[in-house]
């Protein structure tokens, strides 16, 4: 399953140049992998025993989203470990991308933050792990132009718009 998600891009997440401080896309992968969880976990996953923790990211930018633009994140699950998984994010404003990103969570115990084996409950609401990850459907021309290859819109449609 993949998810999608929208950011309308504030005045707060923009530098001099009115396009978004590179830190904030993090913030922004951050946000849509949460909501993510909310909304197929549970909003309250904390209390059936699970979280899930940063341990590693990794973006890559591809061209300036800007002050109003509407960011859109398709993100989905790329691999599934016993207790670790990993999320690809592609976020685009329009058919443009602007940025990927693929970040590494651990399951851990809310109250003790200490890793555990990510519950059969949490994999079944994120899905099946998907490859090729929608990051890697990303090409560039030869000045370093990137463009969305024509096949993520019909193959990974997300489920759920938020």
């Amino acid at each position: 399953m993949a998810f999608r998600h929208e950011i309308h891009v504030r005045s707060r997440d923009v530098d001099m140049q009115r396009v978004v401080a590179s830190a904030n896309y993090l913030a922004y992968v951050g946000e849509c992998v949460d909501t993510w969880a909310r909304t197929a976990v549970g909003p309250e996953f904390e209390q059936d025993g699970w979280d899930g923790m940063l341990k590693r990211a990794v973006l890559e930018w591809h061209a300036a989203a800007r002050l109003g633009d509407l960011l859109t994140l398709d993100a989905c699950v790329a691999r599934w470990g016993t207790s670790s998984f990993d999320v690809d994010v592609l976020g685009r404003v329009g058919e443009r991308p602007v940025f990927t990103a693929l970040a590494t969570y651990v399951s851990v115990r809310p109250d003790t933050f200490e890793p555990i084996a990510t519950p059969p409950a949490v994999r079944a609401a994120f899905g099946e792990a998907i490859a090729p990850a929608p990051s890697t459907l990303i090409a560039t021309d030869g000045d370093g132009a990137a463009s969305t290859l024509a096949s993520i819109g019909a193959s990974r449609a997300p489920r759920n718009v938020r």
